[in-house]
Parts: structure tokens; C-alpha cells; sequence
């Protein structure tokens, strides 16, 4: 799956940051991410959550912010994040995610102009003043019956630059104690840094 994943951030970005004029890398996005959008399952390597400390989900959400390691109530969206999604929101109290093992059954990736609305790069124009986000989304299945839906991961970029989506140890690095990412493939889980291009000052 993250193999897919790789070969189809190399197509449009050939495996790492890049600065491109704006209106050809919108061209390029259109043709592109029709093919790219969803990876299709595959037995390696294989990627699972486990909830390992309690995630309170607020009242009227359906879904906790995930940063630097901890959960918190809004995101820096000039930062990378994730918010764990569930099947339901809240009512007048928080629910609480206590625990949960999770196989990532689905894969899919977008590039957005905007994380909240969900914006696709592709479809509308933006200057290089504007950042774009690499969001992907862990779709997570359960043996036993459980709210969580899916891990949805932001990467900002700046500048006119476009790098890839989390790794799953980035991912790592903004879920934090919360939950406990595990691949078939340890090379997968190395160290890299969970920045991005710093938005102008």
C-alpha cells in the first residue's frame, strides 16, 4: 500500500519536495490524480493503529485533533496533524476512545487547497502566497465493533512546494502515546522529520 502510495507521489513529484510554477503544476494534478487518488490494497507492507492512551473526542465533533503528540483542540494547519475520525459526534459530553486494534484496509491521498473544506487543488487556482495540503487517509477496519473510522493526516507545503504525504513515522510523531503505529516493514517506521516548508515570514 505505501508502495502504491510511493509510486504515485514519484509521478508528480519524483519522491520529494519540489517548487513548480503554479499553473502547470494545477495541469499536472488534473491528469494526474484521477490514477493516484486511492491505493489499492496490498499485503505489503501492511500498516495498523492500536489506541494506546485514552483520545476524548469534544462534544459536537466527530473527530480529536492530533499534534506534536498531543491531542488538542484546534489545529496549527501551518503545521502537519491528524484527526482521528468516528462514527458518530458527540453530544452535550465528549466520548472517550479507550482502546481499539486497527488494520489500514484503504489508502487514499488528495491535494487540497483547503484541509477544513477539503478543496481539491485541481479544481481551483491559488497563487504561490496560498499553501497546499497533502492529505492522506487511513481507512481502518476492526475485528470487533468499534466508532473509529478513519486516520486523516495533513502535510502543509509553502511556497509553490509540494512534497509527499506523512510517513507513517511522521504520522507517528503527531499521534504520539495516543496510538501506536506498526508496519510489516521496520524501514518504513525510520526516523524523518515531520516538517515542512516554513510559510513565509
Amino acid at each position: 500500500m505505501i508502495s502504491s502510495l510511493a509510486t504515485c507521489s514519484q509521478a508528480t513529484m519524483n519522491d520529494g519536495e519540489r517548487s513548480v510554477p503554479r499553473r502547470a503544476f494545477i495541469g499536472l494534478l488534473a491528469l494526474t490524480m484521477s490514477g493516484c487518488a486511492i491505493a489499492p490494497r496490498e499485503p505489503y507492507p501492511e500498516l495498523s493503529l492500536t489506541v494506546t492512551a485514552p483520545i476524548q473526542i469534544p462534544a459536537g465533533q466527530a473527530h480529536a485533533v492530533l499534534q506534536s503528540g498531543r491531542v488538542v483542540g484546534t489545529s496549527n494547519r501551518l503545521a502537519p496533524y491528524c484527526e482521528l475520525e468516528v462514527r458518530r459526534v458527540s453530544g452535550v459530553e465528549p466520548q472517550l476512545i479507550t482502546h481499539g486494534d486497527f488494520q489500514v484496509d484503504r489508502l487514499r491521498h488528495s491535494v487540497l487547497l483547503d484541509p477544513t473544506t477539503r478543496l481539491p487543488a485541481f479544481i481551483f487556482g491559488s497563487s504561490c502566497a496560498d499553501p497546499l495540503y497533502q492529505e492522506s487517509i487511513w481507512r481502518l477496519h476492526s475485528e470487533t465493533p468499534s466508532e473509529v473510522l478513519f486516520l486523516r493526516c495533513i502535510a502543509p507545503y509553502f511556497h509553490c512546494t509540494l512534497g509527499s504525504p506523512l510517513t507513517p513515522a511522521q504520522v507517528q510523531q503527531q499521534v504520539g502515546r495516543y496510538l501506536r503505529v506498526q508496519t510489516s516493514d521496520p524501514a518504513v517506521l525510520s526516523h524523518a522529520p515531520a516538517t515542512t516548508t516554513p510559510p513565509p515570514d
